[in-house]
C-alpha cells in the first residue's frame, strides 16, 4: 500500500551520559594474540623478531630463537630462505608431544650457504624429543649437524653438505631419509663412543673425499644401520669400531668404487664395504646387503679377517647368508645439496630386502611406499617386496591423492579446511601393490596469513582446519605433489573461498554524538567534506581484529546544506556510495552495515555545509553469534487499523507466531506515519530498560521508514514513541537471526559499500540502459559476489542501501526476492514525496524493486554485503 506525508524538520533527542555494555570506543587496543602451537621462522622477513612469540604475522628471524621459545607439541614452520646462523636447538618436548622443526619448501638452507659461517650449521644440544624435518644444513669446515647430550632426536628428510655427528652423551637419535655428503675430515655419519639406540636408516650417504668411511660407529652398542645407500670413492663403506656389539647392518647398498669412472681402486684395502671390529662382533647381525664388487675391496672385514666373497663370509661366520655381490645398477641425482640414487628396474635390490629388519621404515628416502614389482620374484622376508637401499623403485599406483579446499560451516561460520582425498589412478590398469595408502606433501597458504605452512606425508582423510579472522572473500594457495619436499612440489592451485560471519544483537548503544562529545573529544560539527573516524575495539570476548562488521543506526541532524553521508571502513578510499541523504535542517536516520578492517570506521559528510552525526550500535558480525534467515517481507503491524501509539507510549509487538523458537533478533522495516508532533521511535528488546538511542526520526505529518534489527525476548519487541503527539506505526518483517535449529543458516559476507544499480546511468539494469523506473513497474537487479568463483557459495540474500531519487509523484518502493517478480508482497521499504531523495537499508532477498507511485523515480542501490547459506 502507499503511505505518504509532508516532509518537515524533525527534532532529535539529545541523549547524554551513556556507557557501552561489553563494547568500548577507545584508541587503546590490547594485544590479545594467544600463544599458538604453530610457530614460524622467516629470515629476512620485514616483520620478523626474535623477541616475539613466532606468530605467522611476526615470525622469528632465527631458528635459535624459535628453539628457545618452543614448547612441547609445537610445530615450528621454517620458511624458505638462507639462514646465515649456526643454529642451536635446545628445545625440550615430551614423548607424546615432541617439538617439530619443518622446512616449508625445498629451499631452507642453514649455516654457511653464501654466509661465511664457520661453526656447525646446526647444533642440537641438551634437547629432548625433537624432530628436524626437511632442513638443509650447509657446513664450511665444521659439522653440518652435531647432536650432543640429547635424547629422542629425529633428523629426517633433509640434506647436509657436511657430516653428521652423534656424540657419546646422546641416546635415541634417528637419522632417516637424509642426503649426507661428507667433508674430508670425518665420516659422513659418525656415531661416537657412548651413544646408544642410534638408528641410521633410509639415507643416501656419500663420502667422496679423504679416506673416511660413509658410516663410522665407535664404541656405540646397539646401533642400527638399515636400508641405506652408501657410496664412497674408494673409502670404507660402514665401520663398527671398538665395542659396538649388538648392532644390525641390513638391507644396505654399498658401492665403494663410485665416481666418474668406476673401477678397481688403487688401494682396495681402503675400500672394504663393511668392517666389524673384534669387539663389535658379539650379537651383531649383518645380512641382506648388496655390494658392488667393482672396487676390488673386501666385502667384509670381520674381527680383523677380510672376506672377498659373501659365500666365504657366510661360511665362516654364519652371517650374510642373503647378501648379494652384483652391480646395483644405480641411477639418480648426483648434484646439488640433495643427492640420491635409486635402483634401476633390473637391479638385484628389487623386492629382496628384509622387511622385518629393526629400524626398517614403511616408506623410503622420498617418503614413497614400499611397492611390489610384479615383474620380479620376491626374495625378501616379511612383506617380501621391500627394496634394498634407500630408494624404493616405484610403479603405477592404484590410488592417487590430491588436496581440496572446502568451507566448514558445521564447526564455525569462519572455518575452512584443506582435505586430502584419494581417487583411482586413471592412467593404469595394472597397478603395483603398495604397502600403505598413498601420501602427499601439501604446502598451503590461506590468503589472510602472510606465510605458508606445510603438511608432510598426508593421507586421504587428512583435514587441515583453518579459521579466518573475519568473514570475506579469500583464496587458498596450494603446492603439492609427491612426498619429498627437497625435490620441489609440482602441482599448484589457487582456490577461492567465501566465508560469512554470524550476528550478535545488542541493546542499542550510543557510540557517537558529535553534539555532546560522545565518541569524539569536541562538540564541533563535522565540516564540509570531513570524516569522523570512530575507533571500535572489543565487544565482550570478541577483539577488534575479529570483528567483520558492525550494524548501527546513523543519524544526521542540523545539516546546514543538502548532502549525503557515507559510512565506510577506515583505511579504504571513499567509495562511490551513500547511506543517507539530507536537506538543510532535516534530521534523517538510516541503518548501516559497515565492515571493520582495522578497528575503525569512517563517517563522511558529503555536503558543502556542516552536520552533526549520531551513531547507535545495534550489533556486530563475527565468528560468534547467530545465523540469518531471510523472509518474504510480511506485514506484522499496522496501527492504522486500530489506534495510534500514544505520546511517550510504548507498543509491545508480539512475533511469537511469526518466528520460530531459537530466534534471537528480528529485522523489521518500521514506518512512522501521521505523527501529530515531531519525535522519534526507539525499538528495543521486550522487558528491557529503554536504551539511550533512536531508530528513526520524524516530523509532524511526515511518513518515514527505517530498517531496525532488534533483539527478541519472549518473542516480543517494544516500540517507543518519543514524541509529544500520537503516531501510527507500520512494521514489515524482513527476516530473523537465530540458531541453526531455527533455520537461520545464512552468514554475512562484507562486500562494499559499492554501487551496483543506478537507473540514472543504466548500471546493473536488466534493461541495459538508463532511465527511471516507471509508475507501478518492477525491475530486476542483482548484487555482486566474488568474481570467477564457481566453487563459492551462492549469495542467498543481500544487504543493500536502496535510494529513491527524483520521484515525480509521492509513493513508495518495495524490494523483494521470491517467489517471483509478479508476486510482490504487501510491504514497503521506503516512502517518498515528489522531488525527495530517500534511502533505506534492505536486508534479505533483493532481486526486484517496485515503484509504488503514479510517477517515475530513479533508483540507486549500494551494496554493503551479502549472505551465503552455511
Amino acid at each position: 500500500m502507499r503511505i505518504s506525508g509532508i516532509a518537515r524538520a524533525a527534532a532529535l533527542p539529545l541523549l547524554l551520559g551513556t556507557t557501552i555494555p561489553a563494547l568500548t570506543a577507545t584508541n587503546a587496543v590490547a594485544d590479545t594474540t594467544p600463544l599458538t602451537t604453530t610457530r614460524y621462522v622467516a629470515t629476512g622477513n620485514a616483520s620478523c623478531s626474535d623477541s616475539g612469540t613466532g606468530t605467522v604475522r611476526q615470525p622469528f628471524c632465527t631458528i635459535t630463537a624459535a628453539s628457545a621459545a618452543a614448547r612441547p607439541g609445537d610445530t615450528v614452520m621454517v620458511e624458505q630462505g638462507n639462514y646465515p646462523e649456526s643454529a642451536t636447538i635446545s628445545a625440550i618436548g615430551t614423548a607424546t608431544a615432541p617439538i617439530t622443526f619443518v622446512a616449508v619448501g625445498s629451499h631452507v638452507f642453514i649455516g654457511a650457504a653464501g654466509a661465511g659461517i664457520t661453526g656447525n650449521a646446526i647444533t642440537v644440544s641438551h634437547a629432548q624429543h625433537v624432530v628436524l624435518r626437511g632442513l638443509t644444513a650447509v657446513a664450511s669446515t665444521a659439522l653440518a649437524i652435531q647432536v650432543g647430550d640429547s635424547s629422542d632426536i629425529t633428523i629426517d628428510g633433509g640434506a647436509t653438505d657436511g657430516s653428521i655427528e652423534i656424540d657419546g652423551t646422546s641416546s635415541g637419535v634417528t637419522i632417516s631419509r637424509e642426503s649426507v655428503i661428507a667433508h674430508a675430515n670425518s665420516a659422513a655419519v659418525q656415531v661416537d663412543a657412548g651413544a646408544v639406540r642410534t638408528v641410521v636408516t633410509a639415507d643416501n650417504v656419500m663420502s667422496w673425499f679423504g679416506h673416511r668411511p660413509g658410516v663410522q660407529v665407535t664404541d656405540a652398542p646397539g646401533t642400527e644401520i638399515i636400508s641405506n645407500t652408501v657410496i664412497t670413492a674408494c673409502n670404507g663403506g660402514i665401520e663398527l669400531d671398538g665395542t659396538s656389539s649388538g648392532s644390525t647392518v641390513e638391507n644396505n647398498i654399498i658401492d665403494t668404487s663410485f665416481g666418474p669412472s668406476p673401477g678397481a681402486c688403487k688401494t682396495p684395502a681402503n675400500a672394504t664395504a663393511i668392517t666389524v671390529a673384534s669387539g663389535s662382533t658379539s650379537g651383531t647381525v649383518t645380512d641382506y646387503n648388496l655390494f658392488n664388487p667393482v672396487s676390488a675391496g673386501a666385502f667384509y672385514s670381520w674381527a680383523g679377517t677380510d672376506y672377498a666373497t659373501p659365500g666365504a663370509f657366510a661360511a665362516a661366520t654364519g652371517q650374510g647368508t642373503h647378501d648379494i655381490a652384483a652391480d646395483p645398477k644405480l641411477t639418480g641425482n648426483g648434484t646439488g645439496y640433495t643427492q640420491w640414487y635409486a635402483p634401476a628396474d633390473t637391479s638385484p635390490a628389487i623386492d629382496s630386502a628384509n622387511a622385518n629388519a629393526p629400524g626398517e621404515l614403511s616408506t623410503d628416502f622420498h617418503g614413497n611406499p614400499r611397492m611390489d614389482d610384479p615383474n620380479v620374484t620376491n626374495t625378501g622376508t616379511g612383506a617380501g617386496y621391500h627394496d634394498r637401499g634407500a630408494v624404493e623403485l616405484q610403479g603405477p599406483a592404484a590410488l592417487l591423492v590430491t588436496p581440496d579446499v572446502i568451507a566448514a560451516p558445521e564447526t564455525g561460520p569462519l572455518d575452512a579446511a584443506i582435505t586430502v582425498r584419494s581417487y583411482a589412478n586413471p592412467s593404469t590398469t595394472s597397478p603395483w601393490t603398495a604397502n600403505e595408502p598413498p601420501r602427499e606433501n601439501v604446502q598451503y597458504q590461506f590468503s589472510d596469513e602472510p606465510l605458508p605452512s606445510i603438511g608432510i606425508g598426508l593421507t586421504a582423510g587428512t583435514v587441515i582446519p583453518h579459521t579466518f579472522g573475519r568473514a570475506g572473500e579469500f583464496h587458498v594457495g596450494l603446492e603439492y605433489g609427491g612426498n619429498d619436499i627437497r625435490g620441489g612440489l609440482w602441482g599448484r592451485t589457487s582456490t577461492p573461498i567465501v566465508v560469512g560471519a554470524n550476528y550478535t544483537p545488542i541493546t542499542p548503544t550510543r557510540l557517537l554524538d558529535t553534539r555532546s562529545a560522545i565518541g569524539i573529544p569536541t562538540t564541533t560539527p563535522v565540516p564540509a567534506g570531513g570524516d569522523v573516524v570512530l575507533p571500535i575495539t572489543a565487544t565482550g570476548s570478541v577483539p577488534a581484529d575479529a570483528l567483520t562488521a558492525v550494524v548501527a543506526n546513523v543519524t544526521v541532524t542540523q545539516p546546514t546544506s543538502a548532502g549525503y553521508l557515507t559510512a565506510y571502513p577506515d583505511g579504504q578510499d571513499l567509495p562511490l556510495a551513500s547511506n543517507l541523504n539530507f536537506t538543510p535542517g532535516r534530521t534523517v536516520a538510516n541503518l548501516v552495515t559497515v565492515p571493520v578492517t582495522n578497528g575503525k570506521l569512517r563517517l563522511h559528510n558529503g555536503s558543502s555545509g556542516t552536520v552533526h552525526m549520531v551513531l547507535d550500535l545495534q550489533g556486530f558480525y563475527s565468528e560468534q553469534g547467530y545465523g540469518f534467515k531471510d523472509l518474504n517481507p510480511v506485514r506484522v503491524l499496522d496501527t492504522r487499523s486500530s489506534q495510534p501509539v500514544a505520546p511517550r507510549g510504548t507498543y509491545q509487538l508480539s512475533l511469537g507466531s511469526r518466528v520460530p523458537s531459537g530466534t534471537t533478533a528480528v529485522v523489521l522495516n518500521v514506518t512512522a506515519t501521521a505523527p501529530t508532533a515531531d519525535g522519534f521511535i526507539t525499538a528495543y528488546p521486550y522487558g528491557n530498560t529503554r536504551p539511550n538511542a533512536s531508530s528513526l526520526n520524524f516530523i509532524h505529518g511526515s511518513t518515514v521508514a527505517n530498517l531496525v534489527t532488534v533483539p527478541v525476548v519472549d518473542g516480543k519487541v517494544e516500540l517507543y514513541n518519543g514524541s509529544g503527539g500520537s503516531v501510527q506505526l507500520i512494521a514489515d518483517l524482513q527476516g530473523y537471526y537465530g540458531t541453526r535449529a531455527s533455520g537461520a543458516i545464512q552468514s554475512f559476507v562484507p562486500d562494499g559499500p559499492s554501487r551496483v544499480f543506478d537507473t540514472r546511468t543504466g548500471l546493473g539494469s536488466t534493461y541495459g540502459k538508463a532511465g527511471p523506473l516507471l509508475a507501478f513497474e518492477a525491475q530486476g537487479f542483482g548484487g555482486r559476489t566474488l568474481d570467477s568463483c564457481s566453487l563459492c557459495a551462492y549469495a542467498s540474500g543481500w544487504v543493500v542501501n536502496v535510494t529513491a531519487t527524483q520521484p515525480s509523484q509521492p509513493g513508495f518502493l518495495t524490494v523483494w526476492g521470491y517467489p517471483s517478480a509478479d508476486q510482490r508482497p504487501n510491504a514497503s521499504n521506503l516512502n517518498f514525496e515528489a522531488g525527495q531523495t530517500v534511502p533505506n537499508l534492505v536486508v534479505g532477498r533483493a532481486d526486484y524493486v517496485y515503484n509504488g507511485s503514479s510517477g517515475t523515480t530513479q533508483v540507486v542501490v549500494d551494496q554493503e554485503g551479502y549472505f551465503i547459506s552455511r
